[in-house]
């Protein structure tokens, strides 16, 4: 999932500044001190005070061009980009797949401001154009962190293409009310977290839950609000093997990635999955405890389709891994922890699904 958000990422991680800081213009020269004025004569009138004139408020910055508006990225264009075109169809398609799920958006204002949302995380800055030619300018943009960074933005109507430093471009189009695509994904936490096509147990239509004791110790492991552990990302082998600066971008990448997921897990059986647009929302059930693995059922609706899952889950200290036999797993960090002074999603702090800065 890492490695197919990257070009998504990509854009997020250079808008909010991956680059050099442009130089600042050179100072202007001081000038000369004036020359001393001479003292009045004794019996001269004293000098009348000039009336106040009234001071303008200073007009507010304005941007001009078609670039200005709310986009989000164009799949059907995206599809034929060389480097795209290219990749194996399984690895495309977990990259789309990916992409459509962070439902990404990006605004430039006409007050020289953008913003761009990735799922639930939102990054802003300000901007400064300048013109090359017809429909091709010139950005420079800078975060609120006040890193910076160059792009080079061509405009054809409803259709707009990004690209920075030589890097591929990234094709958008204006956004509309264009309701959320799940591309085939079937409603699940481990569907969601291991891609469509895991093969991920069902649980039974009815499904014992555990005795009160032990579905209080795992209610205790479990509830809370979780995202996927960025530690356990940055130890992976795999990612050991790469240069360090690709290392390092990709570590980079992976922060906004996971800053967008939420799922929570509340006591009382309700369970929430956010990730951009895609909303999941269903119960979860404790069914078994054996040692530190825990037994779970859920039932999510997505789209409204509604399945199930029977899913083993290693408890830790504020970390679990969702596991897919003995080697496949994915780790969870726990954010905070969720009680039954909690409301539901929607009805308080603990279940606000709006956006927030990052």
């Amino acid at each position: 999932m890492i490695r197919s958000a990257l070009t998504t990422l990509a854009l997020a991680t250079a808008l909010a500044g991956c680059g050099k800081e442009p130089k600042a213009p050179p100072a202007a020269p001081k000038s000369p001190p004036d020359a001393a004025a001479p003292a009045p004569a004794a019996d001269a009138a004293p000098p009348r005070a000039p009336d106040a004139a009234p001071r303008p408020a200073a007009p507010p910055a304005t941007v001009e061009g078609p670039f200005i508006g709310v986009w989000m990225i164009d799949f059907e264009a995206l599809d034929k980009e060389p480097t795209i075109a290219k990749m194996p169809a399984a690895e495309r398609a977990r990259l789309v797949q990916a992409m459509r799920r962070a439902d990404t958006r990006v605004t430039f204002g006409a007050d020289g401001t953008w913003s761009m949302r990735l799922g639930g995380a939102v990054r802003r800055g300000g901007y400064t154009v300048e013109k090359v030619r017809d429909g091709v300018f010139r950005l420079l943009t800078a975060s609120a962190e006040g890193d910076a960074g160059q792009w080079k933005v061509e405009v054809n109507g409803d259709a707009l293409r990004m690209q920075r430093d030589g890097a591929d471009p990234l094709p958008l189009k204006r956004a509309g009310d264009e309701q959320p695509t799940f591309d085939g994904l079937r409603p699940g936490l481990a569907r969601f977290l291991f891609g469509k096509d895991a093969d991920v147990p069902r649980a039974p239509a009815e499904v014992k839950p555990a005795d009160e004791a032990t579905a209080k110790r795992i209610i205790a492991a479990l509830a809370g609000v979780w995202t996927r552990d960025m530690d356990a990302m940055i130890t992976d082998p795999e990612l050991a093997k790469l240069p360090a600066a690709t290392r390092r971008a990709r570590i980079d990448k992976a922060r906004l990635l996971f800053a967008a997921l939420r799922i929570e897990l509340f006591p009382d059986g309700r369970v929430l999955l956010s990730f951009g647009r895609m909303k999941q929302a269903g119960t979860w059930t404790p069914v078994a405890l054996d040692g530190d693995t825990a037994t779970i059922a859920t039932r999510m609706e997505l789209g409204g389709v509604t399945d199930s899952e029977l899913l083993t889950v290693r408890l830790g200290r504020n970390k679990v891994q969702i596991a897919l036999g003995p080697e496949k797993a994915v780790t969870l960090a726990r954010k905070m922890k969720l009680d039954h002074g909690h409301e539901a999603p929607g009805g308080g702090p603990a279940g606000a699904n709006g956006e927030h800065d990052h």
